[in-house]
């Protein structure tokens, strides 16, 4: 079963999307309000 497209992401799904290690999301998200 397919997710919604409205639906919120796994950090390893937007993490393969993007080519980025999970860390690397990790991090960001510590240092950056928006994410």
């Amino acid at each position: 079963m397919d997710k919604s497209p409205d639906a919120f992401r796994t950090i390893s799904e937007v993490a393969e999307d993007l080519d980025l290690p999970q860390h690397v999301l990790r991090f960001w998200e510590t240092r950056f309000n928006q994410i």
